[in-house]
C-alpha cells in the first residue's frame, strides 16, 4: 500500500509512472478511489490517477488497482467510449490514461449548456450496459464532452442494480433545477482531507468546485503543520496560491470552505478573500474544526461580510455525520 501524500504534489511538480517522469499541470479532482492530475511528458497531456487509501464511509474497496484494470477491460468489451489506458505502475499504484479535452457534463449543467442529445447518448449507452448486467457511475463529473461525444473518464463499474441505474439515480444530476443553470460554487482548502469530503457532498448538491493549493508545500510532520499554520493564521498571513482563478462572475452563490487554525481562517483562504470579489454574491462560510468552534474566525467574517451565513462543522473525517448539516445549503 502506497503512502501517497496529496499535499506533496503541486503544479510544476513531477510524478513518475514506471520511472518515466511527468510534470503536473493541475489537479483535476479527487474521487473516492484516487486523485487525478493533468500531466505532461513534454509532448502530450495525459491524466495520471494516483490511488489513495483514504477512508470512505459509503463504499467498500478491494484491490483498487486491479479493479481499475478489470473494469477497463469489461467496459471496453461493452463498447463504452473511454480514454485509453496507457500505462499502469503497480508499485506506485498509478495509472496513466488518455486526456479527453472538454467540459464535463457537470459543467454543461451548471452553465445551462446541457442538451437533450447528450442525455440521449447516455440513455443509448445504458441499453448496452444493462444488456451486460452492468452499471457505471452516472454522476456528470465522470463524463467529458469532446467533439460531440460524451466519454466516461472513470473506469469504475459494478453489477447492475436498478436503484443505481441512470433513471433512478444519475439522471437527476443531469438536469438543471427549474431549467436554469446551477451556478453555485464551493471554493475550499483541504489540508487533511476534511475539505475534500465536504466538496464531494456539495458536488452532489449541484455545486461546482474550486480547490485551492498553496505554492509552498506544507511541513510533513503534523506538529509543524499546526505550529506554522496556527502562527500564520494568528497574524492574518495570506498564503500564495498555485493557479488560483479568482473569477466568480458566472456564479450567484459562493460557499467558502476553510479549516480552522488557531480559531481563525486558514492562510490560503485569507488569500482567496483578498483576491476574490464577492460583492453581490449569496455567501456562506463552511468552517471545519476539531472542536466545531471558531470564535475568532466567526467574528472576522461577521465584521467583513455581515450578510454571510456561517456553518460550523466538526472535522468530518472523524465525525462523518457532520456532513448531513450540508443539506441546509
Amino acid at each position: 500500500m502506497n503512502t501517497f501524500d496529496p499535499n506533496s504534489v503541486s503544479s510544476g511538480g513531477v510524478l513518475t509512472v514506471n520511472h518515466r517522469a511527468y510534470t503536473v499541470l493541475s489537479l483535476l479532482g479527487r474521487g473516492k478511489g484516487g486523485y487525478s492530475y493533468l500531466v505532461t511528458d513534454g509532448e502530450h497531456r495525459c491524466v495520471l490517477k494516483q490511488i489513495h487509501h483514504e477512508p470512505c464511509d459509503y463504499y467498500t474497496f478491494g484491490d483498487k488497482l486491479a479493479a481499475e484494470r478489470n473494469d477497463y477491460a469489461r467496459l471496453t468489451a461493452i463498447g463504452v467510449p473511454m480514454p485509453k489506458l496507457l500505462d499502469v505502475d503497480a508499485d506506485a499504484e498509478r495509472i496513466l490514461k488518455e486526456y479527453i479535452d472538454g467540459p464535463t457534463a457537470a459543467e454543461l449543467v451548471q452553465t445551462g449548456r446541457m442538451q437533450p442529445q447528450y442525455i440521449e447518448q447516455i440513455e443509448a449507452l445504458c441499453e448496452r450496459l444493462y444488456a451486460h448486467h452492468t452499471n457505471i457511475d452516472y454522476y456528470p463529473t465522470n463524463f467529458v464532452l469532446e467533439n460531440g461525444t460524451l466519454y466516461y473518464v472513470d473506469y469504475e463499474c459494478n453489477d447492475y442494480m436498478p436503484e443505481w441505474d441512470f433513471a433512478h439515480w444519475g439522471k437527476q444530476y443531469w438536469i438543471s433545477k427549474g431549467g436554469t443553470p446551477m451556478n453555485r460554487l464551493f471554493i475550499y482548502y483541504s489540508l487533511s482531507g476534511n475539505g475534500d469530503l465536504i466538496a464531494e457532498t456539495l458536488e452532489k448538491q449541484g455545486f461546482a468546485l474550486r480547490r485551492v493549493t498553496p505554492k509552498k508545500k506544507p511541513p510533513k510532520r503534523f506538529f509543524w503543520q499546526v505550529l506554522a499554520g496556527g502562527f500564520g493564521a494568528g497574524v492574518g498571513r495570506k498564503e500564495p496560491l498555485s493557479g488560483y482563478d479568482p473569477d466568480v462572475k458566472d456564479f450567484d452563490e459562493i460557499v467558502i470552505g476553510s479549516p480552522v487554525w488557531n480559531a481563525r481562517l486558514s492562510c490560503p483562504i485569507n488569500t482567496v478573500l483578498a483576491e476574490t470579489d464577492l460583492s453581490g454574491k449569496k455567501l456562506t462560510f463552511v468552517l471545519y474544526a476539531g472542536s466545531g468552534e471558531a470564535p475568532k474566525a466567526t467574528k472576522k467574517i461577521n465584521e467583513r461580510y455581515p450578510d454571510a451565513r456561517i456553518l460550523l462543522l466538526k472535522e468530518p473525517k472523524k465525525h462523518p455525520d457532520e456532513l448531513k448539516k450540508l443539506a441546509q445549503l
